[in-house]
């Protein structure tokens, strides 16, 4: 979790920012803790909306204790940024690499 931790460090003082938090499971030899993440995402300011996707984000969303808001997939995530007028986003997404369209 320490590569998502830094990521979100890099965010955390630009004004207007969300993160986008996700994804799909068997897209690596590894699989992600998702206890871990969840600490790593509670984290995160109540400032900053956090918007989880696919089935990785909908596991986590049972696990964390601060608010967050479910999105079914990548569009619908991208349209609540947009609709919230966000001007900063920080994406993190497991996807299949072969999957041209998600990446």
């Amino acid at each position: 979790m320490t590569s998502v931790k830094k990521a979100i460090s890099m965010v955390e003082n630009m004004e207007n920012v969300g993160v986008i938090f996700g994804g799909k499971y068997g897209v690596t030899c590894e699989e992600i803790d998702e206890k871990s993440v969840s600490d790593v995402l509670d984290e995160i300011d109540e400032d900053i909306p956090l918007i989880l996707i696919d089935k990785l984000g909908a596991n986590v969303k049972n696990i964390l204790k601060r608010n967050s808001i479910y999105s079914n997939d990548l569009d619908d995530a991208m349209e609540n940024v947009v609709d919230n007028n966000l001007e900063n986003v920080l994406l993190i997404y497991r996807s299949n690499f072969s999957d041209l369209k998600n990446r």
